[in-house]
Parts: C-alpha cells; structure tokens; sequence
C-alpha cells in the first residue's frame, strides 16, 4: 500500500509475529529494494551479515540492479534474552 497526499483514511494491515531471538529477523523497504533484488539475494545478504552490513550491501545490491525509485532499508536482528 503507498501513502500520498491523495489518500484521505489509511487502513494498515497490523499482525502480530513470535520471534526466535537469534534466528529470526525483520526487513522493511520500499519498493526501490523489494522486487529488484532477486529474493534470494536478499535472504542471503540478510542472513550471512550482520544487519547495518547487510543494509548497507543491499542498497548496494538495488542500486546496481539499477532500481528506479528510491531505496530504504531497516533490518531488525532479535538479540537472545538473557
């Protein structure tokens, strides 16, 4: 969903998700990222780096896949609990 002067209401979609500390993440981007950058390229960069790294590789990633909009990224690493 976009968010622009001409929306008058907005309707978020709003869940709630468990996550594994350690184990899983959450990645937020706009569209200068998502459907760009081939999904598994994705996956592996959030995966094997660590989350500022990773970000910063896959703005890296839209911009060489020539993305036409602008590029935002936000990955969320859950520390474990201790």
């Amino acid at each position: 969903m976009s968010i622009s002067a001409q929306r008058e209401t907005i309707d978020p979609y709003v869940t709630e998700l468990e996550f594994k500390p350690d184990f899983d993440q959450l990645l937020l981007c706009t569209d200068g990222l998502w459907g760009v950058v081939p999904e598994m390229e994705i996956q592996q960069t959030a995966i094997n780096l660590a989350p500022q790294t990773a970000v910063r590789q896959l703005i890296d990633l839209a911009n060489h896949y020539q993305g036409p909009d602008n590029i935002t990224a936000v990955l969320v690493k859950m520390k474990p609990l201790s």
